[in-house]
């Protein structure tokens, strides 16, 4: 699903409340009728979460990832893994 930048926004503030960490974000520009991909908006995190903490913290950096990249791109594709609850 291709999300405009508030709503990827938004799945990054609720992902952790789900159990759900950020992995990668790929992001492009929404021309009519389509997604243009770009290889140079794609971030990987660079942890993987172990707890809701980290989950969060990782999140927010998938948020600080996505408004760095306004306005040139503007639609994104969000991938997200379950949280390996090691506690």
């Amino acid at each position: 699903m291709r999300l405009s930048t508030d709503a990827a926004i938004a799945v990054c503030r609720e992902a952790a409340k789900r159990g759900l960490a950020i992995s990668r974000i790929e992001g492009g520009i929404w021309h009519h009728p389509g997604f243009e991909a770009r290889v140079d908006c794609i971030w990987d995190s660079s942890t993987i979460s172990t707890n809701m903490q980290a989950a969060h913290e990782n999140n927010l950096a998938a948020i600080e990832f996505i408004i760095s990249e306004q306005p040139e791109h503007d639609t994104f594709i969000i991938t997200a893994s379950s949280v390996e609850n090691t506690e």
